[in-house]
C-alpha cells in the first residue's frame, strides 16, 4: 500500500528535532587620523563609520574610510532525527567568512563543514548474536567534509584546502560491569597553495578498557590474624595504533613522499583505595614512533606512581 509510505515518512517527520539556527555577525573597524569626535551611533556600535574627516597619505578627506576592517560571518544550523527506536541521526551544517580589508590588501577566508552528520545506534546488546554478553552496548559513526578558502584579492591568488573524516564507534558494558570501547578515525586532507599541491592521509585505532573492583566488607589477609580495611581498585588500560603519511602531487598526477609515521601506545594503569584517607595508583605507558623516511625509532617508557595521603 503506497500509503503506507507516507505515514512511515510521517512519522520520522515528527520525531524530527527543531532546527538551532546561530547567525552572528561581527565587524572591527580602526580609524586613524580623524578630526572630531565621533557620532553617538558609533559609540554604541550601531554604525560602522563615524563620518569625520581625515587624513590619508597626507591628503585631506571629507569622509575617511576604515584603515583597518575585519567582518566575520557565521553561519550554524544543526538538527537530528529519530528513525527508529534505536536509530538516531543528527546533522550540522557550519559556514564561517572573514573579510579583511587594509590599505591596498584585502583577502577573504571562507570556511564550510558539510556534510556534517552522526549516525547512533543503541540497543546493540540485544542483538541475538551477543546473547548475555553486553549489559549495554551501542554503535555509532560520523562523517564530516570541510572546505576553506583563503582568497588574495590583491594578488590574485587562491588556497584551497579541502577534508573528509569518518569515525566510527563502538562502546560496551559487558555483563560483569566492565566497560570497554573501540573508536576508529580515518582522515584524509588535499592542501593546494599557488602551485603547490600536497595530501595527508591519517589513520587511527584506539581501544580502551576499565573495570572496577570493590570488596564493601575489606579484605582479610591470611597469616595475619584478621586484618581489614576498605578497599577499591580500579583497572584501565588502552592502547592504539596511529598512521600519518603526506606526499606531494607532482605534475602528471605522481606522488612523492614527504614523511609519514607510525605510532603504537599501550598504557594499563591501576589505583587501590586502602582506606578513606589513603590511596595509591599506578600507570605504565609505552610508546614505539618509526618515521618512514629516515628510518628512525623512538621508544619510550614511563612509569607513574602517585600515592595520596588525605590529613
Amino acid at each position: 500500500d503506497p500509503m503506507n509510505i507516507v505515514w512511515a515518512t510521517l512519522n520520522i517527520l515528527s520525531d524530527l528535532k527543531p532546527l538551532k539556527v546561530d547567525l552572528r555577525r561581527d565587524v572591527d573597524t580602526q580609524f586613524n587620523n580623524m578630526q572630531g569626535a565621533p557620532t553617538l551611533l558609533y559609540r554604541l556600535g550601531f554604525s560602522e563609520n563615524p563620518r569625520l574627516p581625515g587624513t590619508l597619505g597626507g591628503e585631506l578627506l571629507e569622509r575617511k574610510g576604515p584603515d583597518l576592517l575585519t567582518e566575520a560571518r557565521e553561519l550554524k544550523l544543526s538538527t537530528g532525527v529519530t528513525i527508529a527506536d534505536h536509530l538516531q541521526v543528527s546533522g550540522n551544517f557550519d559556514w564561517r567568512r572573514n573579510d579583511r580589508q587594509q590599505s591596498s590588501s584585502h583577502s577573504i577566508n571562507t570556511t564550510r563543514k558539510w556534510p556534517s552528520f552522526n549516525v547512533d545506534f543503541s540497543g546493540v546488546e540485544k542483538w541475538p548474536i551477543w546473547g548475555s554478553l553486553f549489559e549495554v552496548s551501542s554503535l555509532g559513526i560520523g562523517y564530516t567534509k570541510d572546505l576553506t578558502l583563503r582568497d588574495n584579492l590583491s594578488v590574485g591568488s587562491e588556497d584551497r584546502d579541502e577534508g573528509l573524516t569518518i569515525s566510527p564507534r563502538w562502546s560496551m558494558t559487558w555483563a560483569n560491569k566492565m566497560q570497554t570501547s573501540l573508536t576508529g578515525t580515518y582522515g584524509s586532507s588535499s592542501k593546494i597553495q599557488n602551485i603547490s599541491h600536497t595530501r595527508d592521509s591519517r589513520l587511527s585505532v584506539d581501544l580502551s578498557w576499565s573495570h572496577k573492583l570493590s570488596a564493601p566488607n575489606g579484605i582479610n589477609i591470611p597469616g595475619l590474624r584478621k586484618i581489614r580495611f576498605s578497599s577499591r581498585m580500579d583497572l584501565n588500560a588502552s592502547m592504539g595504533y596511529q598512521r600519518l603519511k603526506q606526499v606531494r602531487v607532482e605534475s602528471g598526477g605522481f606522488e612523492k613522499a614527504l614523511g609519514g609515521s607510525s605510532t603504537i601506545k599501550f598504557s594499563p594503569g591501576a589505583s587501590y583505595q586502602f582506606t578513606d584517607k589513603l590511596r595509591g595508583s599506578m600507570n605504565i605507558t609505552y610508546s614505539r614512533l618509526s618515521k618512514d623516511l629516515d628510518d628512525d625509532v623512538v621508544s619510550r617508557l614511563r612509569l607513574d606512581l602517585r600515592t595520596t595521603f588525605v590529613f
